[in-house]
């Protein structure tokens, strides 16, 4: 082959290589989205309590610590964290108040990510125990009652 048969050879297979090396790394990108790019979760623990009744809450994961809160009457505690590769994520919460203490779990993942709160869990602790509020549903739909 002489030189003037072989550059629009290696021109045409310089434009292949790069359309396949960019076809290849729009789709990686989309397979990062994808397993990584779920949106962040948002969980919400609202003192329902009756007036003037502080709520101390303790939250923890297998990772996080979150610390020990004191919510006044009517007052909220958020956080947010996205659910790992694994939809293990788990959060559990201690709750005490001068009637009554519990722990439940407050998040997790395989009840909560896909049907139940995908994007804001909301909780509201009252004198009878701890709600969890359904997004999709507009109702509580999970009761823990103070043991």
């Amino acid at each position: 082959m002489n030189q003037s048969t072989l550059q629009p050879l290696l021109v045409a297979l310089l434009f292949l290589s790069s359309l396949l090396t960019s076809t290849a790394i729009e789709r990686q990108k989309h397979r990062e989205r994808s397993l990584f790019g779920a949106p962040k979760t948002t969980v919400s623990i609202l003192n329902a309590l009756p007036e003037d009744l502080d709520l101390t809450v303790h939250c923890k994961s297998g990772d996080d610590d979150l610390g020990e809160k004191i919510l006044q009457f009517n007052g909220t505690y958020e956080w947010s964290f996205h659910v790992n590769f694994g939809v293990t994520t788990l959060f559990f919460c201690s709750f005490s108040w001068r009637n009554a203490a519990g722990s439940f779990e407050i998040y997790k993942a395989k009840r909560d990510m896909n049907w139940r709160c995908p994007t804001y869990c909301s909780w509201a602790a009252r004198d009878d125990g701890v709600y969890g509020y359904k997004e999709s549903d507009h109702v509580n739909d999970i009761h823990f009652p103070w043991p």
